[in-house]
């Protein structure tokens, strides 16, 4: 049988194993609710507007690097990072978290393995605490849409579980399976149906296997 194959342009970074992140103390411990050092240890879901974000500290050798890992699995099914150029600041009273930061862009050349740059350009965050587990934040309306403080303002739930894999079943593999079978069609009209479904699925499974891999930045 044909081996029938596409690609998306998913790409994988490994970079390490996770270190610490903490939030900045603030005066105002009555006024709540306000960030703690777990909040940033946990995920962040919006099934609304179908992405999850979490913050990650990655340590290779003596160096860490703080990352802030978005998935989107909705409006464009990818991965994006972002690296923060300044420390993360909290608002008087302790409820919005800030920081700049600067996204990962990655570029690939005659089927090479994809370059990594930084963007030149500055994004900035916010994300305001509401309550224990709510949280809101900007979406850019982009087509690659990243976290920002313009754009469309958005719920986010706090969970200690992992939301990738569900979303990732849930919202992308609708797209994927349809971006996938639509390429697959066009490429390969003279392969009969059932082979098609095959390939759509061997590839559809790899490529979300590979997005909740992006996501956990292990």
């Amino acid at each position: 049988m044909r081996r029938l194959g596409i690609k998306l342009g998913v790409a994988l970074v490994t970079l390490g194993t996770l270190s610490g992140m903490a939030v900045p103390s603030v005066a105002s411990a009555k006024q709540a609710p306000g960030f703690k050092n777990s909040d940033l240890q946990r995920y962040y879901k919006s099934a609304k507007s179908k992405t999850a974000f979490h913050f990650k500290s990655v340590k290779s050798g003596k160096r860490v690097q703080n990352y802030l890992v978005l998935g989107d699995f909705g409006k464009q099914v990818g991965i994006r990072y972002g690296v923060p150029t300044t420390t993360f600041k909290l608002s008087n009273c302790g409820r919005t978290l800030s920081c700049k930061y600067r996204l990962i862009n990655f570029k690939t050349t005659n089927k090479q393995t994809p370059q990594a740059s930084l963007s030149k350009k500055t994004y900035n965050f916010k994300l305001t605490k509401k309550s224990a587990t709510k949280f809101t934040t900007k979406l850019s309306t982009t087509k690659q849409r990243y976290l920002s403080t313009s754009g469309k303002t958005y719920t986010y739930t706090l969970t200690k579980k992992n939301p990738a894999k569900s979303y990732a079943n849930k919202y992308a593999k609708p797209t994927l399976t349809k971006q996938v079978s639509q390429a697959l069609d066009i490429q390969y009209p003279d392969v009969s149906a059932a082979e098609r479904q095959k390939a759509t699925t061997k590839q559809v499974n790899q490529y979300l296997k590979t997005l909740v891999a992006n996501f956990n930045l292990k």
